[in-house]
Parts: C-alpha cells; sequence; structure tokens
C-alpha cells in the first residue's frame, strides 16, 4: 500500500524521495517510545530516632498531626520510627515524650516549641524530610505480689555514675531520663530505711527488639511487671502465660498468642 512521506505518496518498496527514509523505517519512528512528564509532590516525612548513639527508631510511639490544609489526624511511628504525612507542612505532635526529652531536630528550618510542659511539638517543613532525636526514658511499672507500689521513693543509679530519685506515679510507674552514655543500671523501690521494704532491679538499656518478636515481647512483658523469665527469644509456655495474664488484664481473649491487637496493646502499655 503507498504511503505520504515529504508530501510525496510513495510506494511500498521504494524510499521516499525527499529523505531516502523507507517505509520501515518511518514506521520504527513514528511508534517511537514516547516521553510523559509526571508532577509528583514530595512528601513530608518525620523520622524520630533515640539519642544512643546508634539511632535506634522510637518504633510504635504515637503521634498527631495537624495540617496546614485539612483535618488532624493520628496514628502511630512505624517500626523504623517513621511516620509520612502527605506533601504539606503543618504540626507535629508526640503527645506521650515530654518536652525535656527533645535533643534536637532537623532541617534547622522546623521549629520546636520551647514549652517545657508540653509534649515534644515541631513545625514541619513542607516535603522535607525530618529527624526527630529524643533522649531515652526508663519506664518501668514496679509492683510487688501483683500490687503496684504507688507513692513509693525510687532511686535509680546509673552504670556512668548519675543518680536519680523520685516516688513511683500511679500504677507503680517509674520515669526517669537516661544519661546518653549509660547502659545499665540498678533500681531500688521503698523506703531504704527498712531493707524489707526495699526491691531491687538491675536493667539493661539496651535498644528493644521490635514487639513482633518474641525477645521484643519478652522485654516489654518484664518491663510492664508480667514476669516471662529469661528473654531468650523463644515463644515457650512461660512467655505465653505472662502473655495471656497480659491480655487478661486488658480485656482480651487471653490466648497467650501475640496477634495484632495484643501487641497494640502491648507497644502502647510499655509507650514503644
Amino acid at each position: 500500500m503507498p504511503w505520504t512521506h515529504c508530501g510525496a505518496e510513495v510506494n511500498d518498496d521504494a524510499s521516499c524521495p525527499g529523505c531516502g527514509l523507507t517505509k520501515e523505517q518511518w514506521t520504527i519512528q513514528f511508534d517511537a517510545v514516547r516521553t510523559f512528564r509526571v508532577a509528583r509532590r514530595a512528601a513530608t516525612r518525620v523520622a524520630v530516632l533515640l539519642d544512643d548513639g546508634a539511632d535506634t527508631p522510637l518504633e510504635g510511639e504515637p503521634f498527631r498531626l495537624a495540617p496546614a490544609e485539612g483535618e488532624p489526624t493520628e496514628g502511630h511511628l512505624d517500626d523504623l520510627g517513621t511516620a509520612a504525612l502527605g506533601g504539606g507542612g503543618g504540626r507535629f505532635e508526640l503527645p506521650e515524650v515530654p518536652r525535656p526529652r527533645l535533643v534536637s531536630v532537623e532541617p534547622a528550618e522546623a521549629v520546636a516549641d520551647d514549652a517545657e510542659d508540653a509534649p515534644v511539638r515541631v513545625a514541619l517543613v513542607a516535603g522535607a524530610r525530618h529527624v526527630v532525636r529524643v533522649r531515652r526514658a526508663l519506664d518501668l511499672v514496679c509492683k510487688r505480689l501483683d500490687a503496684a507500689r504507688d507513692g513509693a521513693p525510687w532511686r535509680v543509679t546509673f552504670d556512668d555514675g548519675t543518680e536519680l530519685e523520685g516516688r513511683l506515679e500511679e500504677g507503680g510507674r517509674l520515669h526517669a531520663l537516661v544519661p546518653p552514655a549509660a547502659t545499665s543500671a540498678r533500681v531500688l523501690v521503698g523506703d531504704a530505711a527498712d531493707p524489707a521494704d526495699v526491691d531491687e532491679y538491675d536493667v539493661e538499656l539496651g535498644a528493644l527488639a521490635p514487639a513482633r518478636e518474641p525477645r521484643g515481647l519478652q522485654q516489654r512483658l518484664n518491663n510492664l511487671g508480667y514476669g516471662c523469665g529469661l528473654e531468650d527469644g523463644e515463644l515457650g509456655p512461660v512467655t505465653r502465660a505472662a502473655l495471656a495474664r497480659f491480655q487478661r488484664k486488658l480485656g482480651l481473649d487471653p490466648t497467650g498468642e501475640p496477634d495484632d491487637a495484643t501487641l497494640a496493646r502491648l507497644v502502647e502499655a510499655h509507650r514503644h
């Protein structure tokens, strides 16, 4: 079938008299790959890391976002300590992380709220990747015979020589900021004048394993007072029994299985 090129009609087996192009070459040229331009809006991201020398992610921590446009949202940091927040700016908040734990915010254009009695809040830069570093915190639940020791005095001695003291909060909670160089601590709870009233705990301050791993499950259960023995990474009968006690306490079906609902509640109770 004749074809038209350079204003002339050309037979199938002939070349274009104007440019020398054959019909086969013209067909390939016509069907060449087309280029499309796609406009992509950069995502605003936040990574929350612990100031422990290893940049350990603050896994599972709840956050709130008040965007510059649209409705506020809530969620939990993923297992890399990150949250993707769309393309706009806004205010990012860690409602359970007090402002004194904040160490630094990147980029420099992102502004942190200075109110000491408020949680960590950061004004985000639209489209930027943010890194928020916070100090580690020692969070323990101290019990005796399954009864929380509310109001009992405590003293923590870290292996770098730092000593802190205070009184247990409601539910037997102990909260203390951890020095950056500390790797372990000894915790004394009770009246030092009465040895029978004192409970002692030796605490390792390394990073927690992810909650979905058996060792991470054991670490959190032990820290919350649901003793499951050695943190050996094995989901054995002692660990399952401890997990069932935790489930029963929170009104969950006490199966002893680390299902999604149980792990979410465990991370929430442990605060990460």
